[in-house]
């Protein structure tokens, strides 16, 4: 994929910032995301708890999404030196990697 870092991260942010707004109402900015958390509604029966734990502007995004029957970690990292971006999603009793690959522009 031949993007550049800055346009895969901004559109991961859109993504971020529409849903917080969707589900809590809170117009946010990408300044304001560090730490963030709340609360995810799929269904009438089914929710879970996203918090943001690391978050650095074209580089990092990680978040965590607990439920009670799961606590996944996925982390977005894109490393310009190698040219990619890391996805890994870590849960209870699963471990998947995915590697994006991403042309840093």
């Amino acid at each position: 994929m031949k993007i550049p870092a800055e346009f895969f991260y901004d559109n991961v942010m859109k993504s971020v910032l529409f849903d917080i707004r969707d589900q809590t109402g809170k117009q946010l900015t990408q300044d304001q995301l560090k730490n963030f958390s709340y609360i995810k509604t799929f269904s009438k029966n089914s929710s879970a708890k996203f918090k943001i734990e690391k978050i650095e502007k074209n580089k990092t995004y990680h978040y965590r999404t607990s439920t009670t029957a799961n606590d996944y970690t996925v982390q977005y990292d894109i490393l310009y030196k190698w040219e990619l971006v890391k996805c890994s999603l870590i849960g209870k009793t699963t471990h998947l990697k995915t590697i994006v690959l991403l042309k840093c522009m």
